[in-house]
């Protein structure tokens, strides 16, 4: 139950932490990034895996009544040491002098102040914020194959890379009567050759509102167009042209237009304009990455994951202030950066 603390009633940290499980899920729904890329705590202080080495030769030739040989070379169980730097992100929001002395009258003259709602309105505002910053990091790290933070001036301060394969589209797809989108994606499809991913009908290319516009604006009869010239009364769209993928075994589109609205009030797409980013499929379905929370000090205990925090300066400091505080350290790790290849489409 909420804390009385020098007049004022609010939630304890360990309330707060509760209230975000809670709620976790239903903030978290419709967000693909976090689907493509899920949760996965580390205790680590950096984000440490293993690539596993790619199977490679063919079976020796033994003969009839022969000794069979040993392989050419010894299986390495260890794969490939990877270690990626977390970033370290955190921010608070206040209850100032002003709203306690204004802003919230008690019931009786020995009734608290109640800043149940408030502080929970506060904690949801900063949970927004911290699912926000991480799907823009995942998308970053998959439509760019890097992602970047910046200090209060704009200076770089923290960046990590993956070699994603960035490829272009062999006419841009805003050339709609000569444009080839289903040659760029046979394109992609084989590019799957030798990683042990599939760029088949079971991968998926995501892309934004505009894009998916200019792909449906095709002209192009010997094209994805040919199905809008020549069907009576059809209208191309994601049904149309993933039935032509799915003929030729290639990536079925998603069209995912969510993004965050600034501090300034601009709303920014988490996939950017003309990329297109198709997902290829692992073998048992592995996925192709996580986003790792790796091991903070900064809560009640040194754990991983993320953490939130009130701190109340009623005995320390005047003018008094209620924080509250929201933060997380981790980032994006891909496993299989070669599973992702990004199409630039050249679509604005």
């Amino acid at each position: 139950m909420p804390a009385t603390v020098h007049g004022c009633s609010y939630p304890t940290n360990a309330e707060l932490m509760q209230l975000q499980r809670d709620l976790m899920p239903r903030y978290m729904e419709g967000r693909l990034g976090l689907e493509i890329m899920p949760f996965r705590n580390s205790d680590a202080d950096r984000i440490i895996y293993n690539q596993p080495d790619i199977f490679r030769g063919l079976q020796s030739w033994r003969g009839l009544g022969k000794p069979a040989r040993q392989t050419a070379d010894r299986l390495n169980p260890f794969g490939r040491n990877c270690e990626v730097a977390p970033g370290y992100w955190g921010e608070f929001d206040n209850i100032d002098e002003e709203l306690l002395t204004r802003g919230v009258q008690p019931a009786t003259c020995s009734s608290p102040l109640d800043l149940t709602e408030h502080m929970t309105n506060l904690t949801l505002r900063l949970l927004e914020r911290r699912l926000n910053r991480i799907e823009f990091l995942i998308w970053q790290a998959l439509a760019f194959g890097r992602y970047e933070a910046q200090n209060s001036l704009g200076q770089i301060v923290h960046e990590q890379s993956y070699n994603v394969t960035t490829i272009s589209s062999a006419i841009p797809w805003s050339t709609y009567a000569t444009a080839t989108p289903l040659n760029d994606f046979r394109m992609i499809q084989l590019l799957s050759r030798g990683t042990s991913a599939s760029f088949g009908v079971n991968a998926t290319a995501y892309m934004n509102r505009i894009t998916a516009n200019c792909l449906f604006r095709n002209t192009n009869p010997n094209d994805v167009g040919k199905a809008g010239l020549t069907a009576c009364c059809t209208f191309m769209g994601p049904d149309i042209v993933n039935q032509q993928f799915a003929a030729q075994g290639l990536p079925q589109i998603v069209i995912y237009d969510e993004g965050y609205v600034a501090d300034d009030g601009t709303f920014y797409p988490y996939i950017p304009n003309g990329r297109v980013v198709v997902v290829g499929t692992r073998p048992g379905g592995e996925r192709i990455g996580n986003y790792v929370f790796t091991r903070n000090a900064v809560g009640a205990a040194v754990s991983s994951g993320p953490w939130v925090k009130i701190v109340d300066n009623a005995d320390r400091a005047v003018p008094r202030r209620i924080e509250v505080f929201d933060g997380h350290n981790g980032g994006p790790a891909i496993w299989y950066p070669r599973a992702i290849v990004v199409l630039e489409t050249g679509c604005a």
